[in-house]
């Protein structure tokens, strides 16, 4: 699971995560990532008020 440190004033909710390759892994609401298949990619992250993040990320 992807962990985001937030201010106390982040509205809930106002994170998304995007998988690079869908194919790869699959990442929830709530950044919780779930391995499909042997590959690399990475996760976006964007907050409510468009700044972004990625975490890259090897499926073995």
């Amino acid at each position: 699971m992807l962990r985001a440190i937030l201010p106390s004033d982040t509205a809930s909710g106002s994170l998304t995560f995007t998988p690079g390759n869908d194919k790869i892994i699959k990442a929830d609401t709530n950044g919780l990532v779930k391995a499909l298949k042997k590959g690399s990619t990475y996760v976006l992250v964007k907050t409510y008020n468009g700044k972004t993040a990625y975490c890259n990320i090897k499926v073995v």
